[in-house]
């Protein structure tokens, strides 16, 4: 029902339509606060700070921050701490969750990365924050991109003409079936190579949240299923 997935010094945890929906917004509020509950004590000695996401590029460092309360909610899209008792959390539904961290400092960025703002640039904004704020050498830097809509799945009748023109994005969309395939998560790997990250330093998860185990907002548009976020958290390992 939650996956875990252990990159030392990280652990990884995500779920979807198994555990359920993790947004009140989509569900009864009773429900999904009887989930979060279960997730809080999966993490009864850490604090749990999650994204209130718009699709912007703000970041957000919470080392100086003051989180005394049991779930702890920013409006940004991007988080940052080196604390091991903090757990990160995204409530997505398609948009990657990039983490960022360290395996030689306990250095640990989760992003949230949409269409949006992967036009401008979050992923590098944030592995630029690594090096400069937090003092990280690229080399030190992995990468992990979560449950999120792939290529096949993510498509449109018509994208915008400057997407079409973009040197950048035109490796990674294909016009078939009358229609625009992006291959965002192929995008973001790309712009990090770009930026010196080895390709060995990236892992990805290969899981596309279009279809029967996640909750997916585009196949809600277009299937008319219910709609839902998923859970996606990220925390140093209990040593």
């Amino acid at each position: 029902m939650i996956n875990e997935i252990i990159l030392k010094p990280i652990q990884i945890k995500f779920a979807g339509k198994e555990f359920g929906n993790m947004a009140f917004k989509y569900g009864d509020r009773q429900e999904v606060q009887g989930r979060r509950d279960k997730i809080e004590s999966l993490y009864s000695e850490s604090t749990l700070l999650g994204m209130d996401t718009s699709g912007g590029n703000k970041l957000l460092d919470l080392d100086t921050i003051n989180t005394d309360l049991s779930w702890n909610w920013f409006e940004c899209d991007g988080l940052f701490t080196n604390n091991p008792k903090v757990c990160l959390v995204l409530l997505p539904a398609d948009c990657i969750p990039l983490v960022i961290y360290s395996v030689k400092n306990n250095n640990l960025g989760l992003i949230h990365v949409s269409h949006k703002n992967a036009k401008t640039g979050i992923h590098i904004k944030a592995l630029q924050h690594m090096i400069s704020a937090r003092n990280e050498n690229i080399d030190d830097l992995r990468f992990y991109i979560g449950p999120s809509i792939s290529k096949e799945s993510y498509y449109f009748k018509d994208i915008e003409q400057e997407q079409k023109n973009s040197a950048e994005w035109q490796p990674f969309i294909d016009n078939y079936d009358g229609n625009y395939h992006i291959d965002l998560k192929g995008f973001v790997v790309q712009q990090l190579i770009n930026c010196d990250v080895e390709p060995s330093s990236i892992t990805n998860s290969n899981i596309n949240t279009y279809g029967d185990e996640y909750y997916s907002h585009r196949q809600s548009v277009l299937e008319k299923t219910q709609e839902g976020r998923n859970l996606f958290a990220v925390s140093f390992v209990n040593k």
